[in-house]
C-alpha cells in the first residue's frame, strides 16, 4: 500500500438510496424513457446486421417487459440484481443499475461476446477525425501539469451519448462549481504512482493521454484503466488508446489495465472491488476518476443536495486518495461550493446535466497529510 493511500479517508457518510428511473421530471427518467431508446436505435444505424435485435431492445425499453441476459453469455452471474426487475418495466430500475445493464443487453444484441466488435466504433471514428496530433513533448514543470489537468477536465464534455454537453466549448473558471485544483495539484506533484480511470474516447482520451505524458515527464508511473467492453457509447477501450497512439497521442509509457468491474453494476466502493483491482488501487498514490459515470459510482448515484455543505471526502470510499475530474451530466453532486452552485443554477436551469459546468474534487483525507 502506498504511503498516501495508507492515510486515505474512507467515506463516513451513509449513502442515500440511488436515483430511480421512475421519478417523472428527473434526468434519470428522461434518460430511461428517451435517451436509452434513442441510443439503441442510433446504434442500429451503424450496425445494420444487428438492427432487428437492437430495435427490439429499444421497443422493450419503451413499452415492453424487461428480460434477463441470455444464459448462453458469460455475463449473467454479475447481473443477479436484475432478477428482481425481470418482467417489469425498465422504469422500475435504479438508474445506474439500469444504465449499466442496458449496455450489457446492447452488447448481447450486437454479438460482442462472440466477435468482440465495438458497435460504437463508427461514432468514435467520426469524432476522432477532427483531432490534431500533439504539438510537442510534454514538459515536467508544475505549470505544464496544471494545463494538462485543466484540459483533461473539460475534455469530459466529449460524450457521444449527450450531444448538448459537446456543444459547450469554453473553459472558464467561473464554470467550476467545485474548484479544488490546488489540492489536486498538490496530490499529483507528490505522487509517484497514479491510476487514471478513463471515461470517453476521442477528444477526452487525447487529453487524458496528454495528462499521462505530463505525469510521466515527472517520473510518475501511470496506469490507464479503460473499459473491457463497449459501455456508455463513447467509453474508451484499449483499442481506442492504440488508435490514438498510432496518430501520435502516446501514453508516455503508461501501463494499460482492464477489469470487468468497470462495466458492471456495482458502485466504486472498497468493499465492492475484486481483490486484484483493490490491491492495484491500494498501491497507487492517486486515483484520477474521470467523468460522470465514475463520479456517480463514487457517490452512490444518489440525489444529494448540491451545495449543502456535505464534503466529497466524507462520501468517497476507495483504498487511495481520489481526484475527480468531471463535467456535470447527471443530477448527482456532492461537495459543491454553495455560492458557485447558486450562480450556476441562475445561469443555466439545466446546470446539473448540460455538461457546461465542472468539478475538480479531491478526497482530502490523504491530501491533509501533505500540509
Amino acid at each position: 500500500m502506498s504511503p498516501l493511500a495508507a492515510n486515505a479517508t474512507r467515506g463516513t457518510t451513509p449513502l442515500p438510496a440511488p436515483w430511480r428511473c421512475d421519478v417523472v421530471g428527473t434526468f434519470a427518467h428522461r434518460t430511461c424513457t428517451e435517451r436509452w431508446p434513442a441510443i439503441v436505435r442510433a446504434t442500429a444505424v451503424d450496425v445494420p446486421n444487428a438492427a432487428a435485435p437492437l430495435r427490439a431492445l429499444a421497443d422493450e425499453i419503451e413499452a415492453g417487459a424487461l428480460r434477463a441476459l441470455a444464459l448462453t453469455t458469460a455475463d449473467p452471474p454479475r447481473w443477479r440484481a436484475i432478477d428482481a426487475y425481470v418482467g417489469g418495466p425498465w422504469t422500475a430500475l435504479p438508474w445506474y443499475l439500469g444504465e449499466s445493464f442496458l449496455y450489457a443487453r446492447l452488447r448481447e444484441a450486437v454479438g460482442f461476446p462472440n466477435d468482440g466488435r465495438d458497435p460504437f466504433l463508427p461514432a468514435k471514428q467520426r469524432e476522432e477525425r477532427g483531432l490534431l496530433a500533439p504539438d510537442g513533448a510534454e514538459h515536467a514543470d508544475d505549470a505544464a501539469l496544471a494545463r494538462a489537468l485543466w484540459r483533461s477536465l473539460w475534455g469530459n464534455r466529449g460524450d457521444l451519448s449527450l450531444p448538448e454537453a459537446r456543444a459547450h466549448t469554453g473553459t472558464d473558471v467561473a464554470d467550476l462549481v467545485a474548484d479544488e485544483r490546488a489540492a489536486a495539484l498538490e496530490l499529483l506533484v507528490a505522487a509517484r504512482r497514479v491510476a487514471v480511470v478513463l471515461d470517453n474516447a476521442g477528444g477526452e482520451l487525447a487529453a487524458d493521454l496528454a495528462l499521462a505524458r505530463a505525469l510521466a515527464a515527472r517520473g510518475v508511473s501511470v496506469t490507464l484503466m479503460p473499459k473491457d467492453a463497449p459501455f456508455f457509447v463513447s467509453d474508451a477501450l484499449p483499442a481506442d488508446i492504440d488508435r490514438l497512439a498510432a496518430r501520435g497521442h502516446g501514453t508516455g509509457g503508461a501501463a494499460v489495465v482492464v477489469d470487468p468491474f468497470f462495466t458492471g453494476p456495482d458502485f466504486l466502493r472498497t468493499a465492492a472491488l475484486p481483490k486484484t483491482l483493490a490491491a492495484l488501487l491500494a498501491d497507487v498514490d492517486v486515483i484520477v476518476a474521470k467523468g460522470d459515470c465514475n463520479y456517480r459510482r463514487l457517490v452512490g448515484d444518489a440525489p444529494w443536495s448540491p451545495g449543502d455543505g456535505r464534503r466529497f471526502d466524507d462520501v468517497v470510499d476507495l483504498p487511495a486518495p481520489v481526484l475527480a475530474l468531471r463535467t456535470l451530466k447527471a443530477e448527482v453532486l456532492v461537495g459543491a461550493d454553495p455560492a458557485r452552485a447558486a450562480a450556476a443554477a441562475s445561469r443555466d436551469p439545466a446546470w446539473l446535466v448540460s455538461g457546461r459546468f465542472g468539478v475538480v474534487q479531491v478526497a482530502r483525507g490523504a491530501s491533509r497529510k501533505l500540509r
